[in-house]
């Protein structure tokens, strides 16, 4: 016999299978949660990256208060994660060069003097990357002023600046961001 109770079992078990569900973007799937410092991060977005008819990388976005306005994801402390899982073969140069570019774009001339000499120490820490393949997986784990670099969750390194989250986070979510729909994905607008 149905009973309330039993409505309420089932109800709160249904939740429960919709709350452990990972979000899936070009078959790649994606946690609904990542833990950064102790921290759990909920996902505030996924979306694919494209480069002309390439499908490069899924990337998705954690914080610890979900957010559809990027100015607020962008100046929180954090902690903040950007996941990108490759859905193509890169060599490290490219990713660096792409990266810097979505940097690069977003920034004032004397902010990229100022973190001029932590951007060198990071593309120092990507090249280690090397050849990455498909389904490879690099993370930035961002604490204000901390980032730390992971690659298929090896740890290549950690750089320390107020500015270089925010800078980092611009790639994606700034005035000029590496794509305007990805934006849009990781913020949870589309």
């Amino acid at each position: 016999m149905f009973t309330p109770r039993c409505a309420a079992l089932i109800l709160s078990l249904s939740l429960g299978l919709t709350a452990a569900q990972a979000a899936t973007v070009a078959n790649v799937t994606v946690p609904d949660m990542v833990t950064v410092q102790q921290q759990s991060l909920k996902l505030n977005g996924a979306g694919l990256r494209k480069k002309v008819v390439f499908n490069v990388y899924v990337a998705a976005l954690y914080t610890a208060s979900p957010s559809q306005d990027a100015d607020t994801i962008i100046q929180a402390p954090g902690p903040h994660q950007v996941r990108m899982v490759l859905k193509r073969d890169l060599d490290a140069q490219t990713l660096i060069d792409a990266l810097k570019d979505g940097i690069h774009s977003n920034l004032t001339d004397p902010e990229k003097q100022e973190l001029a000499p932590v951007i060198k120490q990071f593309e120092d820490l990507m090249r280690q990357v090397g050849q990455a393949k498909e389904g490879d997986i690099i993370v930035l784990d961002m604490n204000t002023p901390q980032v730390t670099i992971l690659f298929n969750d090896k740890v290549l390194g950690q750089l320390s600046h107020p500015n270089l989250p925010p800078a980092l986070l611009k790639i994606w979510l700034g005035k000029k961001p590496a794509q305007e729909s990805l934006k849009k994905a990781l913020l949870g607008l589309s």
